[in-house]
Protein backbone atom coordinates (compact mmCIF):
# COMPACT_ATOMS: atom_id res chain seq x y z
CA UNK A 1 0.00 0.00 0.00
CA UNK A 2 1.32 3.24 -0.93
CA UNK A 3 1.50 6.19 1.67
CA UNK A 4 0.19 9.01 1.11
CA UNK A 5 2.67 12.13 -0.23
CA UNK A 6 2.70 15.20 1.90
CA UNK A 7 2.60 18.72 -0.20
CA UNK A 8 4.70 21.65 1.05
CA UNK A 9 2.24 24.30 2.55
CA UNK A 10 4.74 27.05 0.36
CA UNK A 11 2.95 24.68 -2.63
CA UNK A 12 -0.18 24.59 -1.73
CA UNK A 13 -0.47 27.93 -1.69
CA UNK A 14 1.29 28.57 -4.50
CA UNK A 15 -1.60 26.05 -6.26
CA UNK A 16 -4.16 28.04 -4.55
CA UNK A 17 -3.00 31.67 -5.94
CA UNK A 18 -2.57 30.31 -9.40
CA UNK A 19 -5.85 28.89 -9.41
CA UNK A 20 -7.29 32.32 -8.44
CA UNK A 21 -4.96 34.11 -10.67
CA UNK A 22 -6.62 31.71 -13.39
CA UNK A 23 -9.70 33.43 -14.23
CA UNK A 24 -10.38 33.84 -18.15
CA UNK A 25 -8.97 36.95 -19.09
CA UNK A 26 -11.74 39.05 -19.89
CA UNK A 27 -13.47 37.91 -16.29
CA UNK A 28 -10.35 38.91 -14.82
CA UNK A 29 -10.17 41.94 -16.39
CA UNK A 30 -13.66 43.13 -15.76
CA UNK A 31 -13.29 42.53 -12.38
CA UNK A 32 -9.73 44.71 -12.05
CA UNK A 33 -12.01 47.30 -13.90
CA UNK A 34 -14.95 47.06 -11.38
CA UNK A 35 -12.73 47.35 -8.56
CA UNK A 36 -11.26 50.70 -10.12
CA UNK A 37 -14.72 51.66 -10.83
CA UNK A 38 -15.92 51.34 -6.98
CA UNK A 39 -12.67 52.94 -5.96
CA UNK A 40 -12.90 56.06 -8.17
CA UNK A 41 -16.55 56.54 -6.85
CA UNK A 42 -15.41 56.04 -3.33
CA UNK A 43 -12.25 58.66 -3.79
CA UNK A 44 -15.02 61.13 -5.76
CA UNK A 45 -17.74 60.67 -2.55
CA UNK A 46 -15.09 61.39 0.18
CA UNK A 47 -14.47 65.14 -0.94
CA UNK A 48 -18.68 65.28 -0.12
CA UNK A 49 -17.41 64.71 3.58
CA UNK A 50 -15.38 68.29 3.17
CA UNK A 51 -17.09 69.69 6.08
CA UNK A 52 -17.55 66.93 8.79
CA UNK A 53 -13.93 66.87 7.92
CA UNK A 54 -12.71 70.25 8.38
CA UNK A 55 -14.88 69.87 11.99
CA UNK A 56 -12.63 67.08 12.85
CA UNK A 57 -9.62 68.46 11.56
CA UNK A 58 -9.92 71.75 13.54
CA UNK A 59 -10.64 69.77 17.02
CA UNK A 60 -7.74 67.33 16.38
CA UNK A 61 -5.33 69.78 15.10
CA UNK A 62 -6.05 72.30 18.24
CA UNK A 63 -4.34 69.86 20.20
CA UNK A 64 -1.71 68.28 18.14
CA UNK A 65 -0.50 70.93 15.32
CA UNK A 66 2.53 71.97 17.27
CA UNK A 67 3.67 68.52 18.40
CA UNK A 68 7.32 68.42 16.85
CA UNK A 69 8.39 65.18 14.77
CA UNK A 70 4.87 64.11 12.85
CA UNK A 71 6.22 64.62 9.35
CA UNK A 72 9.43 62.42 10.40
CA UNK A 73 6.90 59.71 11.71
CA UNK A 74 5.07 59.67 8.60
CA UNK A 75 7.81 59.41 6.38
CA UNK A 76 9.39 56.86 9.02
CA UNK A 77 6.33 54.51 8.60
CA UNK A 78 6.47 54.42 4.43
CA UNK A 79 10.16 53.33 5.21
CA UNK A 80 9.26 50.80 8.20
CA UNK A 81 6.63 49.58 5.33
CA UNK A 82 9.10 48.94 2.74
CA UNK A 83 11.42 47.46 5.16
CA UNK A 84 8.60 44.96 6.06
CA UNK A 85 7.94 44.07 2.33
CA UNK A 86 11.34 43.22 1.99
CA UNK A 87 11.08 40.88 5.32
CA UNK A 88 8.13 38.80 4.16
CA UNK A 89 9.18 38.93 0.45
CA UNK A 90 12.95 37.53 1.53
CA UNK A 91 10.92 35.08 4.18
CA UNK A 92 8.70 34.05 1.49
CA UNK A 93 11.25 33.28 -1.77
CA UNK A 94 14.41 31.52 0.29
CA UNK A 95 14.26 27.63 -0.90
CA UNK A 96 10.88 27.35 -2.09
CA UNK A 97 11.30 27.53 -5.95
CA UNK A 98 7.60 28.17 -7.55
CA UNK A 99 5.63 29.14 -4.57
CA UNK A 100 9.21 31.90 -3.92
CA UNK A 101 8.39 33.03 -7.14
CA UNK A 102 4.56 33.74 -6.72
CA UNK A 103 5.77 35.81 -3.78
CA UNK A 104 8.05 37.37 -5.43
CA UNK A 105 6.14 38.88 -7.99
CA UNK A 106 3.10 40.15 -5.81
CA UNK A 107 5.75 41.89 -3.99
CA UNK A 108 6.89 43.72 -7.07
CA UNK A 109 3.75 44.26 -8.68
CA UNK A 110 2.30 45.38 -5.63
CA UNK A 111 5.40 47.81 -5.20
CA UNK A 112 4.92 49.19 -8.75
CA UNK A 113 0.75 49.66 -8.23
CA UNK A 114 1.75 51.40 -5.19
CA UNK A 115 4.39 53.92 -7.20
CA UNK A 116 0.98 53.87 -9.81
CA UNK A 117 -1.40 55.11 -6.76
CA UNK A 118 1.02 57.56 -6.07
CA UNK A 119 1.14 58.91 -9.47
CA UNK A 120 -2.75 58.87 -10.14
CA UNK A 121 -3.22 60.50 -6.17
CA UNK A 122 -0.24 63.76 -7.51
CA UNK A 123 -2.25 64.11 -10.57
CA UNK A 124 -5.54 64.06 -8.63
CA UNK A 125 -4.21 66.73 -6.70
CA UNK A 126 -3.64 69.33 -9.49
CA UNK A 127 -7.02 68.59 -10.53
CA UNK A 128 -9.11 69.21 -7.66
CA UNK A 129 -6.73 71.84 -6.27
CA UNK A 130 -7.86 71.80 -2.74
CA UNK A 131 -6.24 74.08 -0.15
CA UNK A 132 -4.71 72.78 2.29
CA UNK A 133 -6.54 73.14 6.12
CA UNK A 134 -2.94 74.58 7.45
CA UNK A 135 -3.49 77.87 4.85
CA UNK A 136 -6.18 78.72 5.88
CA UNK A 137 -8.12 77.10 8.49
CA UNK A 138 -5.39 76.59 11.11
CA UNK A 139 -1.89 77.69 12.41
CA UNK A 140 0.18 74.91 12.65
CA UNK A 141 3.74 74.00 13.27
CA UNK A 142 4.64 72.72 9.64
CA UNK A 143 2.91 73.24 7.19
CA UNK A 144 3.31 72.84 3.15
CA UNK A 145 3.91 75.33 0.76
CA UNK A 146 0.91 77.18 -0.77
CA UNK A 147 0.36 75.32 -4.44
CA UNK A 148 1.10 71.25 -2.69
CA UNK A 149 -2.44 70.57 -2.94
CA UNK A 150 -4.08 68.83 0.21
CA UNK A 151 -6.48 66.08 -2.03
CA UNK A 152 -5.81 63.43 -2.02
CA UNK A 153 -2.74 62.61 0.80
CA UNK A 154 0.53 61.12 -1.22
CA UNK A 155 1.70 59.90 2.05
CA UNK A 156 -1.67 57.44 2.75
CA UNK A 157 -2.39 56.63 -0.69
CA UNK A 158 1.42 55.15 -1.04
CA UNK A 159 1.36 54.05 2.75
CA UNK A 160 -1.79 52.04 2.43
CA UNK A 161 -0.69 50.62 -1.13
CA UNK A 162 2.40 48.94 0.75
CA UNK A 163 0.21 48.11 3.67
CA UNK A 164 -2.22 45.95 1.14
CA UNK A 165 0.63 44.72 -0.77
CA UNK A 166 2.37 43.13 2.54
CA UNK A 167 -0.83 41.69 3.39
CA UNK A 168 -0.74 39.83 -0.14
CA UNK A 169 2.51 39.03 0.00
CA UNK A 170 2.46 37.94 3.42
CA UNK A 171 -0.83 35.59 2.10
CA UNK A 172 1.76 33.95 -0.57
CA UNK A 173 3.77 33.33 1.68
CA UNK A 174 1.87 32.13 4.73
CA UNK A 175 3.94 34.65 6.90
CA UNK A 176 0.85 35.45 9.28
CA UNK A 177 1.91 37.61 11.34
CA UNK A 178 3.15 40.34 9.06
CA UNK A 179 -0.75 41.98 8.22
CA UNK A 180 -1.32 43.64 11.56
CA UNK A 181 1.93 45.75 11.89
CA UNK A 182 1.50 46.69 7.93
CA UNK A 183 -2.22 48.09 8.64
CA UNK A 184 -0.64 49.78 12.13
CA UNK A 185 1.62 51.46 10.34
CA UNK A 186 0.03 52.54 7.65
CA UNK A 187 -2.73 54.04 10.04
CA UNK A 188 0.31 55.90 11.61
CA UNK A 189 0.54 57.39 8.67
CA UNK A 190 -2.80 58.60 7.81
CA UNK A 191 -2.65 59.14 11.20
CA UNK A 192 0.69 61.92 11.70
CA UNK A 193 -0.55 64.01 8.21
CA UNK A 194 -4.39 64.68 10.26
CA UNK A 195 -2.75 65.43 13.16
CA UNK A 196 0.17 67.52 11.84
CA UNK A 197 -2.12 69.49 10.07
CA UNK A 198 -1.08 68.81 6.74
CA UNK A 199 -4.65 67.33 5.51
CA UNK A 200 -7.87 67.14 6.26
CA UNK A 201 -9.55 63.51 7.64
CA UNK A 202 -11.41 62.90 4.36
CA UNK A 203 -8.28 62.75 2.09
CA UNK A 204 -6.16 60.74 4.05
CA UNK A 205 -9.51 58.26 3.68
CA UNK A 206 -9.34 59.30 -0.39
CA UNK A 207 -5.88 58.02 -0.43
CA UNK A 208 -6.29 54.88 1.61
CA UNK A 209 -9.22 54.24 -0.95
CA UNK A 210 -7.07 54.86 -3.57
CA UNK A 211 -3.61 53.26 -2.86
CA UNK A 212 -5.89 49.97 -1.64
CA UNK A 213 -8.12 50.01 -5.07
CA UNK A 214 -4.92 50.08 -7.30
CA UNK A 215 -3.38 47.29 -5.69
CA UNK A 216 -6.40 45.13 -5.28
CA UNK A 217 -7.05 45.68 -8.81
CA UNK A 218 -3.34 45.61 -10.16
CA UNK A 219 -1.77 42.23 -8.48
CA UNK A 220 -4.44 39.66 -9.02
CA UNK A 221 -4.87 40.74 -12.66
CA UNK A 222 -0.89 40.32 -13.36
CA UNK A 223 0.26 37.88 -10.50
CA UNK A 224 -1.01 34.62 -12.63
CA UNK A 225 0.31 35.61 -15.72
CA UNK A 226 3.87 37.05 -14.23
CA UNK A 227 3.85 33.63 -12.82
CA UNK A 228 3.41 31.73 -15.54
CA UNK A 229 5.94 33.68 -17.16
CA UNK A 230 8.72 33.09 -15.11
CA UNK A 231 7.92 29.79 -14.90
CA UNK A 232 7.87 28.95 -19.01
CA UNK A 233 11.51 31.07 -18.98
CA UNK A 234 12.98 28.91 -16.45
CA UNK A 235 11.49 25.94 -17.75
Amino acid sequence: MTAPTSTPAGSDRADRADRADRAEPPLAGARAGLVLLGTALAVAAARLLRAPSEALYLAVVARTGDLPGLDAAAAGGVLALLVLLGVVAAAGTAGRGRSGAAVLVTAALGVGASAGAYLVSEGLKGVVRQPRGCWDLAAVADCPARGDWSFPSNHTTVAVALAVTVALTAAAAGVRWATAPAVLLAVLVAGARVAQGAHLPHDVLAGAVLGAGIVLAVVPLLRGPAVRALAARAG
